[in-house]
């Protein structure tokens, strides 16, 4: 059965080869790269193509975090997946890294179990219940949100819709859900959602200028159909949500070790260099000894 493995990824190239390694030649690895990123570390995700057989790369859209180019960028992967006969996907960004063999995990892939977390709008957790991500304009591909002006831009803009009390239009008849945005889906779950986001332009159209919206339409999509029922809800991957070292989701290291072989994920987010190369050595050695 073919796997493929489908990358969000912005800089460290020589990371993502870690990973390509160890998922082996049993995957085919889909890798976009943010068009913003520096011409070098294009570069390397390109060099990543042209020295493994099992992986391709595109850099088609300038991805800002929280903007619906990443969105955009998804669904290429899926759509490219799709076309070379994938029948398992999992997605992942370029600063993950496996939590099981490659053996282990493809045999995962076999079960053909459907991973996708979701929970119904409004969700108590999320400001406004995430409405607020739809119904006003949230301006992320066009400001960088992870600068401060940026950021006050963005948030000023919306600031003003709500004073005037401005609501754009959504689909009414649509029941929404929102979750983490990276699953393990299976071809029949993608093929819907790529059919439906092609039939369903007005949807499609109310994530423009919209906030996260890959937190929203996978889940939307296929919890309004007859996949609801066969949607594990769980994402199976390792992530520490805590603000730690200046990042949040926390950067893992060894000190996460203990939790990580413990976990029944498939994969952990998010490593760097070098902060998690000593988790990286600890996960590598428990590989070999059958852990």
């Amino acid at each position: 059965m073919k796997q493929g493995v489908l990358v969000t990824a912005f800089k460290e190239p020589v990371w993502l080869e870690r990973t390509i390694r160890q998922l082996g030649e049993g995957f085919s690895i889909f890798v976009h790269v943010d068009r913003k990123s520096k011409p070098e570390v294009i570069d390397g995700f390109m060099a990543l193509e042209r020295k493994y057989g099992n992986v391709k790369v595109f850099s088609r859209y300038r991805v800002n975090w929280g903007g619906n180019n990443h969105l955009k960028a998804i669904l290429l992967l899926v759509e490219e997946a799709l076309k070379d006969g994938m029948e398992y996907c999992h997605l992942i960004t370029g600063q993950d890294y496996p939590l099981m063999g490659s053996d282990d995990l493809l045999a995962e892939g076999e079960k053909q179990i459907n991973y996708l977390n979701s929970v119904k709008l409004p969700r108590a957790d999320w400001k406004d219940g995430g409405y607020d991500r739809l119904i006003y304009y949230n301006f992320f591909d066009l400001f960088n949100g992870r600068t401060r002006w940026g950021r006050r831009i963005i948030h000023y803009l919306v600031a003003v819709q709500r004073i005037v009390s401005f609501k754009r239009k959504i689909p009414e008849d649509t029941g929404y859900y929102g979750g983490m945005t990276y699953w393990s889906l299976s071809r029949e779950c993608l093929a819907y959602a790529m059919r439906y986001a092609v039939e369903h332009p007005d949807f499609m159209k109310a994530f423009d200028h919209s906030f996260c919206a890959e937190e929203i339409f996978f889940q939307t999509v296929l919890m309004n159909s007859d996949f609801r029922d066969k949607i594990v809800n769980d994402d199976r991957r390792f992530i520490v949500w805590e603000f730690r070292d200046g990042n949040n989701p926390a950067t893992l290291d060894e000190r996460d070790y203990s939790r990580v072989l413990e976990s029944p994920a498939f994969f952990m987010r998010k490593i760097a260099y070098p902060q998690s190369a000593g988790l990286i050595a600890e996960v590598n050695r428990a590989y070999r000894q059958g852990n």
